[in-house]
């Protein structure tokens, strides 16, 4: 593509607004601090400069004659402008980086593409570069060409080209993000979401050119150097700010936490609810009390109804039900008695004898370690409020063997039926009679306290 044909395209990609006010976002350099550069034939210029309001912290730029003719080309910045002049005989180029190092660089591959740290462009809603033009003289009628380059943190770059073919007088240029086009070589776009440098050329391709430029931003909504390449609004609506100017008593932005709102003070119990006051303290809306007894933890030291004597209990006479206990196990073991003398009764076989002989055995162990459970229940069981008079001793143990016998009684029985059914004697009535003693033997088992109170003392009751 010719270079007439170049600045045909691309002139129709940007907008010139006459400069009533600025109206700045992200600053990429506001041309503070002063630079003298001047390039001779055969002699390029380049210097560095650290300042607060570069993006990176530092300007790199080189000057150089791309002619043959004797003179000077100046690139100089003063007063918040850098400026671009070229003697009457000299064609040149000023190469302007931001890359973030103090290495002078003479091309548009700059010494550290990744300098600015992935730097978000469009992180306060910036879709363009804004270009602040103080002067251009379009000397004789001819332009002078500006080409922006673009590096992101894969290496890849994008350039877009600026010809400026009239007379500016305080004037700015608008780049569009979208308009800057993959370099020759790179491997795609460049990532406006992770730049790591820029590149300006200042391209006098005619001699006798002057170009001053003001300062160079984006549209976006923060008007700030980016800080630690940050440059976007809190949640507070502050430009690179922490969140912090309307953070809510919990540290959260724009939070309901508020003084005279409700909280948590960290307490126990009823000290726990408060209200934030001025200083956004939590303050107890229940201080602490003397500890009473009402099964609450009144001085909130995690402990209910310590210090104080307060005890109330449930009494249940429990050696009824040690007796139906042992009652049903009995039961159960003279049901399976009645079953295995009706086997005997109808097979006389050696082998019948010897499995019912057995099957007796076994009934009657079970039998009398239900007995022995039945009776190692306490006579009588208190369920008192927990206090630091009583401690819990568990009847669990106990209850889970007579459960685990009651069951073994039962498959005993069932076993015994299906020797009956075989030798054709009803087993019905039996089935109906194992299963119902085993069923109310374990619902008896049920009504017992899981554990019981003792305690140093007892409530009369």
């Amino acid at each position: 593509m010719s270079t007439r044909h170049l600045i045909l395209v691309f002139t129709t990609l940007f907008v010139q607004i006459a400069l009533v006010g600025r109206s700045d976002a992200i600053t990429i350099d506001a041309f503070e601090g002063t630079q003298q550069l001047t390039a001779m034939k055969n002699s390029p210029a380049s210097a560095t400069f650290a300042g607060e309001k570069i993006i990176g912290g530092v300007r790199s730029v080189h000057a150089r004659i791309t002619n043959s003719g004797d003179g000077f080309l100046n690139l100089q910045t003063s007063g918040g402008l850098i400026r671009h002049s070229q003697d009457a005989l000299v064609s040149g180029q000023s190469i302007v980086v931001w890359d973030g190092d103090s290495v002078p660089d003479d091309s548009i591959f700059p010494s550290s593409p990744l300098g600015l740290n992935s730097l978000d462009l469009t992180q306060d809603n910036a879709d363009r570069f804004v270009l602040h033009i103080k002067s251009f003289d379009y000397a004789f009628g001819t332009p002078i060409n500006l080409t922006f380059y673009i590096w992101d943190a894969e290496s890849r770059f994008s350039f877009v080209n600026l010809p400026l073919t009239e007379s500016i007088q305080d004037g700015l240029k608008e780049i569009l993000f979208t308009d800057f086009a993959a370099g020759p070589g790179s491997l795609g776009a460049a990532d406006f979401t992770k730049v790591g440098a820029i590149v300006l050329i200042i391209n006098g391709l005619s001699p006798d050119v002057d170009l001053t430029l003001d300062h160079l931003t984006t549209n976006g909504e923060c008007d700030i150097i980016p800080v630690n390449g940050l440059a976007k609004k809190d949640l507070c609506g502050v430009c690179a700010g922490d969140n912090s100017s309307c953070s809510d008593c919990k540290d959260v932005p724009n939070g309901t936490a508020l003084p005279g709102t409700t909280c948590e003070t960290g307490d126990i119990g009823l000290c726990s609810p408060g209200t934030y006051d001025g200083a956004c303290k939590c303050v107890s809306d229940n201080p602490p009390t003397a500890e009473q007894c009402d099964g609450i933890d009144n001085d909130c030291n995690g402990q209910v109804d310590d210090g104080v004597v307060c005890l109330t209990c449930q009494k249940i006479a429990t050696a009824e039900i040690s007796f139906e206990l042992d009652h049903g196990a009995k039961q159960h073991e003279r049901l399976i008695k009645q079953m295995v003398a009706k086997l005997t009764g109808v097979d006389r076989s050696k082998k019948t004898a010897k499995y019912s002989k057995k099957t007796l055995e076994q009934a009657h162990t079970l039998q009398v370690r239900n007995w022995v459970l039945s009776w190692t229940l306490p006579p009588q069981i208190y369920t008192c409020s927990a206090s630091p008079l009583c401690t819990q001793v568990s009847n669990t143990e106990i209850l889970d063997e007579y459960r685990t016998h009651s069951e073994e009684l039962r498959q005993i029985g069932l076993q015994v039926a299906k020797r009956l059914k075989k030798v054709k004697v009803k087993t019905n009535p039996f089935l109906k009679r194992n299963q119902k003693l085993h069923d109310a033997n374990i619902a008896l088992a049920n009504t017992v306290p899981l554990s019981t109170s003792v305690c140093t003392s007892y409530p009369e009751t």
